[in-house]
């Protein structure tokens, strides 16, 4: 367990108060201090329920633009593996983890699609504890450690839209930049809690109702890509997201799988998809229009589906005030865990995002192996 000193009044002051209240106690008005929290669909959760130094750190990690992998995301997985197969190791696809195994309260391996694997020295989970705790435990084990999470929820679920072009990105003027649309509420119109709480009340999808969504973000892949023209040429992409989009209105087609979730699902979508190019990309790219060339969307039950998802959540446990409480993150997001043996790493024992799911992997790595960070610093300053 991790010792609460650690986690003392510089702590309490960065993540126990709400980007929304640090906003405001800075004498902002609404409308200024919601223009600065339009990024919170990056880590989704609202400003009122994010601690300030979540977003904080998100705006200064920007500050000066961000990086985009060379080839596409694709490339990230693909230099894990071999960094994973040149150690002597493997990595297996399609090969979910039913059930970890234990004897007594020791973890010894899992069980994968009903074959055990013995553990040598432990397993490291970066499933999320949802996942770890409440699906691959048992019950009598699991659940008085998810206890422990109190008033941790899932993060927001989104909607996706992704789109390809008959164009590239330089001919159809589209900028290597994200694009986000706000769409608050309240009397000055830039209330998020109002219009968050708006469409979480609200029993119809996007395109549906007059509703908005809260947050649309329009992101050109292709043009962050120096490789794309060369790979793709002639063409561009672009990914859309609208927040946040609630798990009731999907949750009937539970059970489902992607393309034969039947035809009320795949009119919802159809209505969604033509909302946000109608209302949305041909507004803002109107020179977009009639060179879309290609469109896929996916919804909550998407992530279910892929990433294993309890409730459609984009970013596993949502970025919350308790999920950075003093108790939370002593009693269970860190690398040790109630269960001999196992242990965590992932967004859940940081925060989401590459960066900082690459620092769990070192934490977990500190946690395991004492020396095992200094190595590996010296095997890079004298390779």
């Amino acid at each position: 367990m991790m010792p609460t000193w650690l986690l003392g009044r510089a702590w309490r002051w960065a993540f126990e108060r709400s980007a929304k209240d640090v906003l405001a106690r800075c004498g902002l008005s609404e409308r200024v201090a919601g223009a600065c929290a339009y990024i919170y669909g990056t880590y989704g959760e609202i400003p009122s329920r994010t601690p300030f130094a979540m977003h904080a750190m998100l705006e200064q990690h920007y500050d000066k633009g961000g990086f985009f992998p060379r080839g596409g995301s694709a490339v990230l997985g693909l230099a894990q593996v071999k960094e994973i197969n040149d150690a002597g190791s493997h990595v297996f696809v399609r090969a979910r983890v039913d059930q970890i195994l234990l004897e007594g309260n020791k973890c010894v391996g899992v069980s994968c699609k009903g074959v055990a694997i013995k553990a040598r020295c432990g397993v490291i989970s970066g499933a999320g504890v949802a996942n770890t705790f409440g699906r691959m435990l048992p019950k009598e084990v699991g659940a008085p450690i998810l206890a422990k999470l109190k008033g941790c929820d899932p993060s927001l679920g989104f909607a996706y839209l992704f789109i390809g072009l008959d164009g590239t990105a330089e001919e159809l003027g589209i900028k290597n930049t994200n694009l986000w649309y706000m769409a608050p509420g309240g009397s000055s119109n830039w209330d998020h809690d109002i219009a968050n709480e708006r469409v979480e009340a609200s029993a119809e999808p996007f395109g549906s109702t007059d509703e908005r969504p809260p947050v649309v973000l329009i992101s050109p892949g292709s043009a962050k890509d120096s490789t794309w023209n060369e790979r793709h040429p002639g063409t561009a992409t672009l990914q859309m997201i609208a927040a946040p989009m609630p798990y009731s209105w999907v949750e009937k087609f539970e059970g489902t799988k992607p393309g034969h979730r039947g035809p009320e699902y795949d009119a919802m979508m159809d209505r969604m998809e033509k909302y946000l190019l109608e209302r949305y990309l041909y507004r803002i790219l109107p020179q977009t229009k009639g060179r879309v060339v290609y469109t896929s969307s996916a919804s909550p039950l998407t992530f279910n589906f892929f990433l294993n998802a309890v409730r459609g959540e984009t970013y596993a446990l949502a970025h919350s005030l308790p999920r950075f409480s003093v108790d939370v993150q002593t009693s269970v997001l860190h690398p040790e865990t109630d269960v001999e043996n196992l242990f965590l790493t992932g967004q859940d024992v940081m925060t989401a995002g590459v960066v900082p799911s690459m620092v769990s992997g070192w934490l977990t790595t500190a946690y395991l192996s004492k020396y095992a960070i200094l190595k590996a610093v010296l095997a890079w300053l004298f390779a």
